[in-house]
């Protein structure tokens, strides 16, 4: 493709052959001028598809062909088909995407993540000792290091609220006790009070270290908690 512009192609002095006069710097003017004319200025929105669009298969396919280019076609006047063309393509595939989600029942994100066959966590964070995490199921999970922080010695009956409330129309939580640090200092811990009991299993759990006779605390357990958050 031929140029259309033509270059004054400087040459430094003593020459005389390419002078900085109102000739020379016009033309450089007007190339700029004629570049900046027909540079694309295409509105991303003017290609917009509709939904309705795609019923007529005539327009479809004008979105989709391919823009001719001239031979001496200005650079501008390319770039300017280029960029309609690749916006037309842009659009034909989100709005198709969208389209189809729409068939599918689904009208936003959410409606179709709430659709996938595979659990997936809803809400997840920490509180206090634990980390938790809530699963779209249903089912609930917490964990974290008690400490018993007091220093004194024999047994110590405790209690840590759990960082939500379990449902409980499914029976008590699971709980889980494995020790933690300084666990040389106590025979075991149970989850209960120290008459036994679990008297709020729901809302918190309770702690019953059996120290070992002649220690003193601080110790602590890991606890692992798995329920329900909702039926």
């Amino acid at each position: 493709m031929s140029n259309l512009y033509e270059r004054v192609n400087w040459e430094n002095s003593p020459s005389k052959k390419t002078p900085i006069n109102d000739a020379n710097l016009n033309k450089m003017d007007k190339g700029i001028k004629d570049l900046d004319d027909n540079m694309p200025t295409h509105d991303l929105q003017e290609n917009t598809v509709t939904f309705d669009s795609y019923d007529d298969e005539k327009q479809h396919e004008t979105l989709m062909e391919v823009p001719s280019i001239k031979t001496g076609e200005k650079l501008g006047s390319i770039l300017s088909k280029i960029t309609k063309f690749t916006n037309n393509i842009r659009y034909i595939v989100e709005s198709l995407a969208i389209e189809k989600m729409q068939e599918a029942g689904f009208h936003y994100v959410g409606d179709a993540i709430k659709n996938l066959s595979v659990d997936y966590i809803a809400e997840e964070g920490t509180s206090g000792i634990w980390t938790y995490r809530k699963w779209s199921s249903g089912i609930a999970e917490c964990w974290g290091l008690h400490d018993t922080t007091a220093a004194s010695t024999g047994n110590i009956a405790t209690a840590v609220d759990y960082p939500f409330e379990f449902d409980s129309s499914n029976g008590y939580p699971i709980v889980t006790l494995t020790p933690g640090y300084n666990s040389t200092l106590y025979s075991y811990v149970k989850n209960c009070d120290a008459g036994g009991n679990r008297l709020s299993p729901y809302k918190k759990c309770d702690l019953l270290y059996m120290g070992v006779n002649g220690t003193t605390y601080p110790f602590g357990c890991n606890i692992h908690v798995i329920g329900r958050w909702k039926e």
